[in-house]
């Protein structure tokens, strides 16, 4: 799915497996990759996410498992409202985000455990290829620009560096229950041949349909 001004939507459904997607490159104020909406009991394994002005938004859907996916150069990885509940992000990879979790609440239950975030900046002393320190993906600067869009102008400023530091000792604004316990170090090694074969076969399809869209255009004259 790739290009879309509005994005994709699935809505009031449960127990689906999405699986082995590519949601890439809608943009705009109002678009997103992928917007789950009262979903329930399903589960997201290795889609791609990338370049998106926001891959997911996650609106009343509750008790969710996001495996393997990649969330790859994207304005935000994720959005979750508070009126959803026990979701499960486990082994994705996050990668050139400008922000990775977005959030409307001070609270949650949704669980990260297990991924790679390029922005974690911790230390692995016994070598166990996770983290030794938690990470917490709603970053300030995230919290205050999901609510004024218009602050984006100030990313990468010293002074959202200077209070994202400050938010990791002493948070007050970004939910404390939020974070990823053990982040891993290295990105998860997902097989995408998949991606390339799906791309591949839907050009053969074009070119097919176009010959034949040629082939009645000439009989026809």
């Amino acid at each position: 799915y790739s290009e879309n001004p509005t994005g994709v939507a699935i809505m009031y459904s449960r127990k689906l497996q999405v699986k082995q997607n590519i949601f890439e490159k809608s943009r705009g104020n109002s678009s997103y990759g992928f917007l789950i909406k009262e979903i329930t009991d399903s589960t997201f394994i290795e889609n791609t996410f990338s370049e998106n002005t926001l891959a997911i938004m996650l609106n009343a859907s509750n008790r969710n498992t996001f495996r393997r996916n990649t969330f790859l150069q994207n304005g935000w990885s994720a959005e979750i409202f508070t009126n959803s509940y026990d979701n499960l992000f486990t082994e994705n990879n996050f990668i050139a985000n400008n922000f990775d979790v977005a959030t409307n609440s001070s609270r949650s239950t949704t669980i990260f455990t297990g991924n790679y975030w390029d922005h974690y900046r911790g230390y692995d002393f016994n070598y166990d290829k996770t983290g030794d320190t938690s990470y917490k993906p709603v970053g300030i600067f995230s919290f205050w620009v999901a609510r004024f869009p218009e602050l984006a102008i100030l990313l990468n400023s010293p002074v959202v560096s200077f209070l994202e530091s400050a938010e990791r000792f002493f948070p007050v604004l970004t939910p404390e229950s939020l974070e990823d316990p053990k982040p891993r170090m290295n990105k998860l090694q997902i097989d995408f041949i998949h991606a390339d074969r799906v791309i591949q076969q839907f050009k053969k399809l074009q070119k097919v349909a176009y010959e034949r869209y040629k082939l009645a255009t000439n009989r026809s004259s």
